[in-house]
């Protein structure tokens, strides 16, 4: 029996240094979770109802939802649902809020408690004299989880920048640590066997080492995404994790981002 495949969303944390690439928020998984036990992973989580209410508060930055739903082959109240979920379940587990508040004078970061109150209260939204702003918000990736694993996801990754005195608070008991890292220590981290570091979220730090700015790092974002859709195959006596666009993969069309199409695991 095939698993349901769940929409859900992810958010690459960017804290905003000197020069790029930015630290990036990775969190540990439980290693009692369900899914990806131990892994190190960006926040993020499945879709909830109220994340089509929040999502219509978000698209009242008409601007910034259009350019990002262009991306996505969706309806708009689909992907303001993927942006909701996204900020909400950083929110939750971190404690940090990547919403920005439209005012008369200027943009500003929106405080936890307020946004809390945003995501929860519908009286509460109506009466905000803010406008929501996601201009430090970009789609970035496509995932489908492998079959074969316990739980499936149609993920959707996005960008999200943040300011640089910004800490994370592990609230969620599915966390056990939270680590901000250069991209590239991160893979030295992964490489020595230090933090485990599951397919989707390597490919996205390693091809943030390899790029020199954001701006280069955002050319390599598709414009509509590409589905990443891997699966697993044997090939001489070893488990690879193949990625459309890889010999061994039926989908010849591959995506910009992973700089890699196939990942090996031992048995």
């Amino acid at each position: 029996m095939t698993n349901e495949i769940r929409n859900a969303s992810t958010v690459a944390l960017c804290k905003i240094t000197t020069k790029w690439p930015f630290k990036i928020l990775l969190l540990k998984r439980s290693e009692k979770a369900a899914f990806l036990p131990g892994a190190f992973v960006f926040p993020g989580g499945r879709l909830e109802q109220a994340d089509y209410e929040f999502g219509d508060f978000l698209g009242l930055d008409q601007q910034n939802t259009f350019r990002i739903s262009e991306y996505f082959p969706a309806q708009r109240s689909v992907v303001l649902a993927h942006l909701a979920a996204g900020i909400r379940e950083c929110l939750e587990e971190t404690d940090i809020s990547i919403l920005r508040l439209l005012s008369i004078n200027d943009t500003k970061p929106c405080n936890s408690s307020v946004l809390q109150q945003l995501i929860a209260d519908k009286d509460f939204r109506a009466r905000c004299n803010d406008l929501p702003s996601l201009s430090n918000l970009w789609p970035i990736s496509w995932w489908i989880t492998p079959e074969g694993e316990a739980r499936r996801y149609n993920t959707w990754f996005f960008l999200g920048l943040v300011d640089e005195s910004c800490i994370a608070t592990n609230r969620d008991p599915e966390i056990s640590e939270s680590l901000w890292l250069d991209p590239q220590e991160a893979l030295l981290r992964f490489t020595a066997g230090q933090l485990f570091l599951a397919p989707p979220t390597r490919t996205i730090l390693e091809r943030m080492a390899q790029t020199k700015s954001l701006e280069e790092f955002l050319s390599h974002v598709d414009k509509p995404l590409i589905p990443i859709a891997p699966y697993f195959v044997d090939h001489e006596g070893q488990k690879m994790l193949v990625l459309p666009g890889d010999p061994l993969h039926h989908e010849p069309t591959r995506a910009k981002m992973p700089v890699k199409t196939r990942y090996s695991f031992s048995y």
